[in-house]
């Protein structure tokens, strides 16, 4: 692997189409979780937002990490195609920054007015810059990245960024806390009509705390998951009413996570585990938009299609790893994918080395992991917790098939 950032994302193979798919286009308001494992998720109160029927999917996996995650959402690729294998921030290059020189990103792409509110992520610089406009949206607002306690940071005071601006905020209830902060500025958005408003919050992400007692009602619990399960139900109180707003202006709404949840509260971030690790939350609400849950498999690489889809820009671009899944959230009926994949290794800004490289794929039933050529083989019907690496015995002859087409589809 000795391409240049700028020649693998040339070989990504997302170029520009003759034409926009001609077809309907929605306003759209996507948004993302942080640190929410679809289990967490389960066991969380949002009482405002299952008050309306959604298109859930059963099967939808998140990354490793947040910004690994952020990545394959603006560009549609694997991230060994973006060099984005970890957070942004980290070694060899922790200035480093998702490049945006491709004229394929999600907001480069899609036609009308569109703002990024809430965490970023995809910058490696401490300063703000003029990423998230290079990136093609018209308007940036929120926090650049979490909130570091060892900084100061927290989330009753911690450092609102707009466009390349700072700004200090520090009352909790009011304006501060993320997910009240976000739902606000969401809905000034949308009573401006913006066609695009992708929106990242921080909750559960830690620090874990108890929000204000009117958001929740899990009193004052002392533990970090119950204090998460409290996070969660206040960004329900919080973004609930604004997320009906959304769709009585007719705008389709996806609600996803990055990852899994943080170990200290039973999660699995970091791995290649479905449950608690890969497995995230994916919502979909919006005109035509057929309520119930869906088999079908989806991963993160596919929010880039499904967004084109949405905003009647299907055609505008192609990438090797991504697929919409607009169709299936109108007809249940519709084939999905035959296989889904995830791979992140200790870096960015250069390929994965061979030994860091964590890799995974799963079909309907087996799942294969690759930890640096460490392989494992599980049977998600039989061992839903990944408990038995079928390799460290003799494999049956359906066992021995799966491995084989499997293997074929790991991400290379």
């Amino acid at each position: 692997m000795t391409l240049t950032r700028r020649s693998l994302l040339a070989a990504a193979a997302i170029v520009p189409a003759i034409q926009h798919r001609a077809t309907m286009s929605h306003k759209l308001l996507l948004v993302t979780l942080d640190d929410v494992d679809a289990r967490l998720w389960a066991r969380a109160r949002h009482p405002r937002i299952d008050a309306i029927p959604a298109c859930s999917f059963d099967v939808a996996w998140g990354s490793v990490l947040c910004s690994n995650f952020r990545a394959r959402r603006e560009t549609g690729l694997a991230a060994h195609r973006t060099l984005m294998g970890a957070n942004a921030g980290m070694p060899p290059h922790p200035n480093w920054a998702l490049g945006t020189g491709t004229g394929a990103l999600l907001a480069q792409l899609l036609p009308g007015s569109k703002v990024a509110l809430g965490k970023w992520h995809l910058d490696g610089r401490s300063d703000p810059t003029t990423h998230p406009l290079d990136c093609g949206y018209d308007y940036y607002l929120g926090s650049w990245k979490n909130f570091p306690p060892e900084q100061g940071e927290n989330y009753s005071g911690w450092t609102k960024t707009e466009m390349t601006r700072l700004r200090g905020v520090r009352t909790y209830w009011t304006t501060a806390y993320p997910t009240q902060d976000t739902a606000n500025d969401i809905r000034l958005e949308i009573n401006r009509h913006a066609e695009l408003v992708q929106a990242s919050f921080n909750c559960a992400h830690a620090p874990f705390h108890v929000p204000p007692p009117h958001m929740h009602g899990h009193g004052n619990p002392e533990d970090d998951e119950t204090k998460a399960l409290a996070m969660l139900e206040a960004f329900d109180w919080c973004f609930g009413p604004v997320f009906v707003d959304a769709l009585r202006r007719g705008y389709v709404v996806i609600l996803t996570s990055d990852n899994g949840s943080a170990t200290s509260i039973g999660g699995k971030k970091g791995s290649l585990y479905e449950i608690g690790g890969l497995r995230v939350p994916l919502l979909v609400w919006g005109p035509g938009v057929v309520p119930g849950s869906r088999a079908q498999m989806v991963q993160a690489t596919d929010l880039w299609e499904t967004c084109l889809d949405v905003r009647g820009a299907l055609g505008a671009a192609y990438s090797p790893d991504s697929i919409s899944f607009w169709r299936i959230c109108q007809d249940p009926d519709i084939d999905g994918r035959t296989h889904i994949q995830c791979d992140a290794w200790s870096s960015v800004g250069e390929p994965p080395q061979p030994g860091d490289w964590k890799r995974a794929v799963r079909g309907a039933r087996y799942k294969l992991w690759d930890l640096g050529g460490a392989r494992r083989l599980y049977d998600l019907l039989l061992d839903p917790w990944e408990m038995t690496n079928l390799l460290q015995s003799t494999l049956s002859s359906e066992e021995e098939e799966a491995y084989e087409w499997l293997v074929e589809r790991l991400p290379q």
